[in-house]
Order: C-alpha cells, then sequence, then structure tokens
C-alpha cells in the first residue's frame, strides 16, 4: 500500500519581499494552477511565479490554507531555478508563514520546517559531520550548525507540529488533498486525518538513525517485552526510560496513532500502523528466545 507524502518539489528556495504587496484579487485557482504548469512546461519559472503569488495572495485573503501552502511550496520550488541556497531560503520563508500561521496551518508548517532542515542537514552531513559539537553558536547563521543543533531543530519541529491533538485529529486529510501526493480513497483510508499524516511523519524522522544525533545522552535497546503486545494492550503498557530519547518519543507516537484508529475501529489504518509498530520495536530490541516468541505471538494474533 502506498505511503502518502505531502506533496514537496525538492529544491526551494525564498520568495522576493516585493511579492508579499499584491494586492490579493478573486481567482479561479484551477485555471491559475493550469496557467502555472503551463508555464513550468514552456521553461518560464518567473511568469509561472507571477501567478504563484496572485494564487497566495488570494488564498491568504480567504483563508484558504491549503492554497496557501500549496503556493509557497510551488513559489520556492520555481525560486530554486535561479537562486542560491535555495533550502535555506526556503527555511526562511517558511519561517516567516509561521509567524502568522494559526492551527492546523501551523501544525503543517512546523512539519515542512523539519523536513526542510533535514534536507539541508542530508544535503551537507558531510561537512557539517565533520565538525565538532560547537559552542556559542550563531542561532541566526544555519552555516555555523553542527549536527547536534540541526537535529535537534528538526526534533522540536516534528514534536510542534503533532501539538493541539484533538483538533488536528478532526481534521479529515482529504481537505489537503491539493498538497498530498497519492490522495486516492484507499490511502485516504490508511491516513484519514491530518494528524495521521503529521504523525507519520515525525515517525519518519524519529526512527532514523539520524535523529540520535539530536539524543546524545544514551542509545540502548527496548527492554520491555510489553513493547510487542497485541495492540489493545500495548496501547496501554506505561513507559519507561528517559522521556525525552528517541526511542521514547517513537514508541510513544506509536501509541497514540494506534489508540486512535482502535477507538475509530478503522482497522485498515490500524494494522498497517500495527506492522510499523512491531518492525520497529522489534528491530530495536536486545534479541533473546522470549522476544522472538512474543513477536511470532503476536503477529499471529494480528
Amino acid at each position: 500500500m502506498k505511503k502518502l507524502l505531502v506533496y514537496f518539489i525538492f529544491s526551494i528556495t525564498i520568495l522576493a519581499i516585493s511579492s508579499f504587496l499584491l494586492a490579493p484579487q478573486d481567482i479561479d485557482y484551477d485555471e491559475s494552477w493550469k496557467q502555472v504548469e503551463e508555464n513550468v512546461k514552456k521553461g518560464l519559472p518567473k511568469s509561472a511565479l507571477k501567478i504563484v503569488d496572485e494564487i497566495y495572495q488570494s488564498a491568504k485573503s480567504e483563508n484558504n490554507n491549503p492554497q496557501v501552502l500549496k503556493a509557497l511550496i510551488y513559489r520556492v520550488s520555481l525560486q530554486s531555478r535561479f537562486e542560491e541556497e535555495h533550502v535555506i531560503n526556503a527555511i526562511k520563508t517558511f519561517e516567516l508563514e509561521l509567524n502568522a500561521a494559526s492551527s492546523p496551518e501551523k501544525q503543517i508548517v512546523h512539519s515542512l520546517l523539519a523536513e526542510l532542515y533535514n534536507w539541508y542537514y542530508q544535503d551537507n552531513r558531510w561537512k557539517i559531520n565533520e565538525r565538532s559539537v560547537v559552542t556559542g553558536i550563531d542561532l541566526e547563521d544555519i552555516h555555523t550548525w553542527d549536527a547536534v543543533k540541526l537535529n535537534k531543530t528538526i526534533h522540536d519541529h516534528y514534536l510542534t507540529s503533532l501539538e493541539d491533538p484533538v483538533q488536528i485529529q478532526n481534521v479529515k486529510l482529504k481537505v489537503y488533498e491539493d498538497i498530498v501526493k497519492n490522495a486516492g480513497e484507499e490511502n485516504l483510508e490508511l491516513y484519514p486525518t491530518l494528524y495521521d499524516l503529521l504523525g507519520h511523519r515525525a515517525l519518519t524522522y524519529f526512527s532514523a538513525p539520524e535523529a540520535g544525533l539530536a539524543d546524545i545522552s544514551s542509545q540502548v535497546k527496548l527492554e520491555m517485552s510489553e513493547l510487542l503486545s497485541p495492540v489493545d494492550d500495548f496501547v496501554n503498557v506505561k513507559l519507561k526510560g528517559d522521556s525525552a530519547s528517541n526511542e521514547f518519543i517513537t514508541i510513544s507516537l506509536y501509541q497514540r496513532l494506534l489508540k486512535l484508529h482502535l477507538d475509530n475501529e478503522n482497522n485498515k489504518a490500524l494494522v498497517d500502523l500495527d506492522l510499523n509498530r512491531l518492525s520497529f520495536v522489534y528491530n530495536n530490541m536486545l534479541r533473546s528466545d522470549q522476544v522472538n516468541d512474543f513477536y511470532i505471538s503476536t503477529l499471529t494474533d494480528l
């Protein structure tokens, strides 16, 4: 089953400040996006950008969050074709948007920022990883950041994207299908709410090795066999250990998402997510015959 992905275009940069000064006007979004695509195909990114700016201004005046976000994503993508340091400039654009954003757009922007910072780290990790842990970092200059600072920033944005869970659990992801790839009915059953998408995006980061760079205290194998228990029991397990550790955060996220789908009886989403949970826990546990037996038993039960 295909996973939903926020429809990013991977090279991103900042919009000229003057574009924010354009007067909003009523537009036909579908027709405007067709014009954008036509200009892109003709190799005219600046002409496409002018239309995207009009879409942004109109959507902003109407509080049309999906169109605002789509315009931001397209805007910085188009500018990446003729500006340097496009990822850094994109981060500045989304940080500015964050200052004025309200829920649920705010949570989405936090998630986008987390991924942008991660892109910067991945693109420059060969340089960044050669640096020692830096004291007295210039918070305004990302060029000076070490791996710990970068991953701590990514870590914080992903966690902040999941704040106010009750509200974003009630936002159907279909509302944001304009900025979601593979938003077919089958995939929307697996990711029915905005909380599902943001939660899965956070899980992808926290379950990856790089996330450990923001958690330099102790990286240990999981020891609680209860973490491999059937889902009805797993969601009620009292977690032990450092609540700031990536393992704790990942397991806690699985509990929250699985409980959501137990409560709403979405079995497709539940099974898909629970298979991921079992795989993560098993691959991060100290192995023993007992652990193997727990794993097989729970898979059989599922």
